[in-house]
């Protein structure tokens, strides 16, 4: 998916594994122009039955407490895994309003099957 108003900025979705009730997803960004700061990669798991999303991962690193005393020894804020999901949801209605699908992505009805990417 890419963003119009600033064609060398892509995101990447791609199904990591696809079960019955969920989803592992890796949503990644990619801009050619910065290459000075790292871009954000999330891995994130969707639950079908409940319709919803939760950040399990950022930067390669798990987030598991939805609350983490402070100080502690990775330096986690308190709400960070809410941060997250919040930056998450900005993340994905930013796509929904800006962006295009570079390419097209078919599921056969009924099958759990991962693709590539979108």
């Amino acid at each position: 998916m890419s963003n119009g108003s600033q064609p060398a900025l892509r995101i990447s979705v791609k199904i990591e594994a696809s079960h019955r009730y969920t989803t592992m997803l890796k949503v990644a960004q990619f801009d050619e122009t910065a290459n000075w700061v790292a871009p954000p990669v999330m891995s994130v798991r969707m639950y079908h039955d409940v319709r919803l999303a939760e950040v399990i991962g950022f930067q390669n690193e798990r987030v598991r407490e939805g609350r983490y005393d402070y100080p502690n020894d990775r330096m986690r804020l308190p709400d960070e895994k809410t941060q997250l999901n919040r930056f998450l949801a900005d993340w994905l209605e930013h796509c929904i309003k800006f962006g295009h699908i570079d390419q097209e992505v078919v599921l056969s009805p009924g099958r759990h099957s991962p693709a590539d990417g979108v």
